[in-house]
């Protein structure tokens, strides 16, 4: 080893994570401001300097969710006319899903759920798992929820009254051995086959992640993990 160590040293490398495309400048300067004042705290544990980075810190991380919001906006109303580059760009909203996206699949996600559990293990944790596979996942949106979220995206008024029309006032019936059913009033869901209706459950279901106040979210398509670590004291 001591022949290898010197004529073939190994070298550590740290790799950064790729740079989203929604940090600007201004945002850089502010995550750099807050840095330095949290490493100011921990050499001086001083209580007005800790005030500062608190301060700091909700000013980047409103910077950062405004930089991302004005850069799918402008994206998204650029590409209105390119339903392929709408679909990329809606799929990268969520940066924990794996389904759908260039250089990502299942074994992205499972890579990525299995290591995170691996390295808390190491260090002495246990892990909280959650399994979701939704089923019928396209008939559980609701149309409400699907609206309001379309608002937020930046859809205008004209068209989500196109939506309110598209989605509601549909029945559905069933044919089963030579007999047709009566038609039942559909409250939830996406038209079947229809090509707009994965891109609406992708809407409806992007921003999960979101909702959840603990826990680390995986997602691929309608199949979600959400793992938390837990510290275990020993008396």
């Amino acid at each position: 080893m001591a022949v290898i160590d010197k004529h073939a040293p190994l070298k550590k490398k740290r790799i950064g994570k790729r740079k989203s495309p929604w940090i600007t400048s201004h945002v850089v300067q502010k995550i750099r401001e807050r840095d330095y004042l949290k490493r100011q705290f921990d050499i001086t544990r001083d209580d007005e300097i800790w005030l500062q980075y608190k301060k700091a810190r909700n000013e980047t991380n409103n910077t950062i969710r405004q930089a991302k919001h004005n850069y799918f906006i402008t994206n998204i109303e650029a590409a209105r006319k390119d339903p392929r580059k709408t679909w990329r760009l809606v799929n990268d909203l969520n940066s924990r899903k794996s389904g759908f996206r260039a250089s990502y699949s299942t074994v992205t996600a499972l890579l990525e759920s299995t290591n995170n559990w691996c390295v808390n293990i190491d260090k002495g944790k246990l892990n909280g798992v959650i399994f979701i596979d939704l089923k019928k996942a396209f008939d559980t949106i609701d149309h409400e929820i699907l609206i309001r979220k379309l608002k937020c995206y930046g859809v205008d008024d004209n068209a989500l009254s196109w939506f309110n029309s598209y989605l509601g006032n549909r029945k559905q019936k069933c044919y089963v051995n030579g007999k047709l059913s009566g038609s039942r009033s559909i409250s939830h869901g996406v038209p079947q086959g229809s090509i707009i209706g994965p891109l609406l459950f992708l809407i409806y279901i992007n921003d999960l992640p979101n909702c959840l106040n603990e826990g680390l979210p995986r997602m691929y398509a309608d199949d979600t993990t959400s793992a938390c670590k837990v510290i275990i004291f020993l008396s």
